[in-house]
């Protein structure tokens, strides 16, 4: 079964008339629950085909002797395709019987067998394909002049086979394709945050450098006023402003450094000050 992938705005974006594309291809589903969702193209397949199943039954009725069995199965199959994406393997084999018996269902269960070999694997479609035959030369066998019809009928049901296995590939290949597109942007947000990471790293460590210089240049003056006790008061003073402005510088330094280490780039990073006496 042809899995169903969520293309919603994050992969989608990227493409134009997207209401275009079936329910299967848009919604988070999986296996056999459509959860009966229809977009608009599946709302004008589903109205195309009831109406083409409709209008084929109607041009057998006026082509054949009227029945009551005829009608009942012409209204049946309508109402089967409706139904037919919520469990196509079940609608293609209770109209098997149904096309064999009256040509009414005919059109509903090429329609089925179609949809049977757009949602399942290869097997499956060909497996339904070989019943239908088969009960198709059963059928033209006890029928006269039914076997005439019979290569003609088997040649339909392989074309409608071909084409769906068709569709199904290609609905493969748009789903893998953007399979990939949608790796291919998350590696790219992957290795920018990584090259982000490092560049915050690689500027960290040049920072620390200064960082820790300025904190040495800080020491030294503070060991040159510890150690010069007899200076004037106008040296301790030039000391004490270089201290001070170092000791701003560092603090500036330090601001930096924790601005670019921060997480969340677009917060402020916090406000360090020092205490003026």
């Amino acid at each position: 079964m042809m899995q169903a992938h969520k293309w919603g705005p994050d992969v989608c974006h990227k493409l134009e008339r997207e209401w275009l594309l079936p329910a299967t291809l848009r919604l988070p589903v999986d296996g056999d629950d459509f959860r009966g969702y229809r977009t608009p193209r599946d709302w004008f397949v589903d109205v195309s085909a009831i109406l083409l199943t409709c209008s084929w039954a109607v041009l057998v009725y006026l082509s054949v002797d009227f029945s009551l069995f005829n009608v009942v199965t012409g209204a049946f199959s309508c109402v089967a395709v409706w139904f037919r994406r919520r469990a196509p393997l079940v609608t293609a084999i209770l109209l098997l019987p149904l096309a064999v018996a009256s040509s009414m269902a005919a059109m509903a269960a090429l329609i089925a067998l179609f949809t049977v070999a757009v949602h399942r694997h290869f097997l499956i479609p060909v497996a339904v394909g070989l019943a239908h035959s088969v009960a198709q030369a059963l059928y033209s066998a006890f029928v006269p002049g039914e076997w005439s019809n019979f290569p003609s009928v088997v040649l339909v049901y392989a074309a409608v086979l071909m084409f769906g296995m068709f569709v199904r590939a290609r609905r493969q290949l748009v789903v893998s394709l953007n399979e990939r597109v949608r790796q291919a942007e998350a590696d790219a947000v992957l290795r920018e945050e990584r090259a982000q990471d490092l560049e915050r790293r690689r500027i960290a460590r040049e920072m620390h450098d200064v960082l820790g210089h300025r904190i040495s240049l800080l020491s030294m003056h503070a060991g040159a006023l510890e150690y010069r006790k007899d200076a004037e008061p106008e040296e301790v003073a030039q000391a004490a402003s270089v201290i001070r402005g170092t000791a701003h510088q560092v603090l500036r330094d330090l601001r930096d450094v924790i601005g670019v280490l921060r997480d969340s780039p677009g917060e402020s990073p916090p406000t360090l000050s020092l205490i003026h006496s």
